[in-house]
């Protein structure tokens, strides 16, 4: 795969059979390899969080799909605040990439799992509108709210 294919992939709400590789991308890190559990099958522990989470319109599991793999994962909750005239805002959590991704997207020179944090800063560059639009069946967003609208490049 060429350097200019490094973006070429979709982004979208994740569904129940991604569950096996979130948690494998969770897993593999020196600290979700000592709290995560991936063994197959999967503990029903993933399975009914996945399932919170699926039935929360405050929260969405979203995964990066290049073909037919997951190769990025992260969890957005929503918060309504006071501040800046009622904003919502979005948490981002469990953020992870694939290391054959990291490893790919690099600057010239980074060739190890090693160098995720230039290879972060490398992809950091890489700027992204993306809206998620709101779960059939959950009601409209707030106007302005950041889950408002669809997947933009």
């Amino acid at each position: 795969m060429s350097r200019t294919d490094v973006y070429d992939f979709e982004i979208r709400r994740a569904e129940a059979d991604d569950l096996p590789a979130i948690v494998g991308l969770l897993a593999d890190d020196p600290l979700g390899a000592t709290r995560e559990d991936f063994a197959a099958p999967l503990p029903g522990c993933y399975t009914a969080a996945f399932a919170a989470i699926a039935a929360d319109p405050r929260n969405e599991l979203v995964v990066a799909v290049r073909g037919d793999s997951v190769v990025g994962c992260l969890q957005l909750t929503f918060i309504p605040g006071l501040s800046r005239r009622g904003a919502e805002r979005a948490q981002i959590e469990s953020v992870r990439v694939a290391r054959r991704e990291l490893l790919m997207a690099a600057p010239p020179g980074i060739s190890s799992p090693q160098s995720k944090v230039e290879s972060h800063h490398h992809l950091a560059g890489f700027q992204s509108n993306i809206r998620l639009a709101p779960r059939e069946g959950s009601g409209d967003l707030p106007e302005g709210s950041a889950a408002a609208g669809s997947v933009a490049p």
